[in-house]
């Protein structure tokens, strides 16, 4: 089996590489933009590939898909935010965050899918967020994974009859650089509106990603919630 997993050198990536390593015997490919950071994860053992590849570049792409070859697990996580209140937002900040959030997954899944119809075998999984719900100061960022669950369910309907199934992760408040870095103000105030009153932290998003993909055969087309009851209000 072949595994590969975008943005995979932190955070809940990295946590995703962990998990399908402990628990199969697959070799797993994960991309990222930190060389030295891949480099030292590839260490932890021979099944792991790394490729220090900008995802966000459509060029990179046919170079990723010769290193990695077809694949039977899909996991498009890589993604940037650059938030900030709408009236504020530069032109080149919406774009940068659609152009890796949005088309990088579109751009790969593309390369990629054409082997898993073929052999009628494969799962996909984009990482959303809770903030493709709205929420202020990330118009791109909501707009970037807003989009990236329409396309997901799109494309579930289109390649579903060819057992190839498509499904989103939507994390919610989880504890990684991108939050640690917030004001803890801010963070506290987020925190009382999470039922289980914490975080989350990366290793559960990743539990969910990896069950999603290898366990739940069943489940095509779906956002799957990880926040702790955050939207429940």
């Amino acid at each position: 089996m072949r595994v590969l997993v975008t943005g995979g050198t932190k955070g809940i990536g990295l946590k995703i590489v962990e998990k399908f390593l402990k628990e199969t015997d697959a070799q797993i490919h994960f991309t990222g933009r930190d060389e030295e950071a891949g480099n030292r994860i590839t260490q932890m053992d021979s099944r792991l590939k790394f490729h220090c590849i900008d995802t966000a570049q459509r060029e990179e792409i046919p170079k990723l898909y010769s290193l990695v070859g077809p694949v039977d697990v899909l996991i498009l996580n890589a993604g940037i935010c650059k938030d900030t209140l709408f009236l504020r937002m530069k032109d080149e900040d919406f774009d940068a965050v659609l152009k890796m959030n949005l088309y990088s997954p579109f751009w790969i899944t593309k390369a990629f899918i054409s082997d898993m119809l073929k052999k009628q075998s494969g799962s996909i999984i984009y990482l959303s967020s809770v903030s493709a719900r709205g929420n202020a100061g990330q118009a791109n960022y909501a707009a970037s994974k807003a989009g990236l669950e329409a396309m997901a369910k799109s494309l579930a309907l289109e390649i579903g009859k060819r057992n190839v199934r498509v499904n989103v992760v939507r994390p919610g408040f989880t504890d990684t650089k991108m939050t640690q870095d917030l004001p803890d103000t801010l963070k506290q105030e987020i925190m009382k509106h999470i039922p289980l009153t914490r975080m989350a932290q990366p290793e559960e998003i990743a539990e969910v990603v990896y069950h999603l993909a290898m366990n739940f055969s069943y489940v095509n087309g779906q956002v799957v919630t990880v926040d702790g009851g955050l939207t429940l209000h």
